[in-house]
């Protein structure tokens, strides 16, 4: 996906695990600890799915992050929105929360969930990408750059 010239190959970063490790190590614990919800039927499967929400989220738009080299302090920031406390944030960006229960919820369904469903959201992940680009960008980029208009 490169549209009118904005992602340039030869600038793009590669992955790191470790950073990978390091942005995801909060939404794993918490998914560990929310795991045991799963055993109430439906009702704890969405609230499960609720909690785990703007992780799983974060979780599939962190390649399109790493694309056009949002640091994790700026990841964090897209998030939590404009809110500066990132615990209170993360469950207040509709955009995020929506498409994260969406996904989270999908994934629970047993045998179609995590083989069927998790290439789906990675599909809807990228078509919001491409959205996101459209617009110029994540919303932290955008107005970092009306605020910053030499960076």
């Amino acid at each position: 996906m490169i549209l009118e010239g904005k992602w340039k190959k030869e600038e793009m970063i590669e992955p790191s695990v470790t950073k990978d490790i390091n942005c995801c190590r909060i939404g794993f614990l918490i998914k560990l600890i929310t795991l045991p919800l799963n055993v109430v039927p439906v009702i704890g499967t969405i609230i499960y799915a609720f909690i785990n929400a703007p992780f799983d989220a974060w979780d599939v738009m962190d390649m399109y992050f790493d694309a056009i080299s949002m640091d994790n302090k700026a990841q964090k920031n897209e998030l939590a929105g404009d809110n500066p406390h990132f615990w209170k944030g993360i469950y207040s960006n509709k955009p995020y929360n929506g498409f994260g229960f969406a996904a989270c919820l999908l994934e629970t369904i047993p045998i179609f969930g995590p083989t069927i469903f998790s290439l789906g959201n990675a599909c809807g992940a990228a078509l919001w990408a491409c959205e996101m680009e459209k617009r110029g960008g994540p919303f932290t980029l955008r107005e970092s750059s009306k605020r910053h208009p030499l960076v």
